[in-house]
């Protein structure tokens, strides 16, 4: 399976930001906490990915900041949808990417290749993915990011692996 790659400071798109603002608006009120985050019966929000889309709503509005954090943000949401909705993963994925590039900021950005190239192998998106693993490679390489390298090389033998390419899947296995 696809490995994540490790984000050890883990504390746009239009379509993305409104999900989350409608999320919370359609919430009922006897289903919320205090401060509005969507609880479950002991009052803490339902699941991660209720927890996620609750810190990135605080970006939303006129003058939010965009900063390291929604990116993060935006790429823990995508990775916790990523079973259920790689559609969505995707778009939030590339609204991290968006963001992160501005800046720029390199592992932000590499992150994000390396979840959109996630994205694409669930979908059965090999070319795309090995593109999108590749470059999170050898920026990871650039920036000395040992459990990320290790993570993408793991990934890529896996699209080539489920391609049935074992020999070049093997070579990345094997690294």
């Amino acid at each position: 399976g696809i490995v994540k790659q490790d984000s050890s400071n883990t504390p746009g798109m239009l379509i993305g930001m409104m999900v989350v603002v409608l999320f919370n608006s359609f919430t009922p009120i006897s289903e919320k906490t205090g401060d509005g985050r969507p609880k479950s019966g002991d009052g803490s929000p339902k699941t991660k990915a209720d927890s996620l889309r609750y810190e990135l709503a605080k970006f939303t509005g006129t003058g939010s900041k965009e900063d390291t954090t929604k990116v993060n943000l935006l790429n823990e949401l995508a990775w916790e949808l990523k079973s259920t909705n790689p559609d969505s993963s995707i778009l939030l994925s590339t609204q991290a990417l968006k963001i992160a590039e501005k800046f720029p900021w390199e592992k932000g950005i590499g992150k994000s290749w390396h979840q959109l190239g996630a994205f694409n192998y669930i979908k059965g998106n090999y070319q795309t993915s090995l593109d999108l693993f590749t470059k999170s490679l050898q920026l990871s390489q650039k920036l000395d990011e040992k459990k990320a390298i290790a993570a993408t090389i793991g990934n890529i033998g896996g699209v080539y692996w489920n391609q049935g390419d074992y020999p070049q899947a093997l070579q990345y296995y094997f690294q």
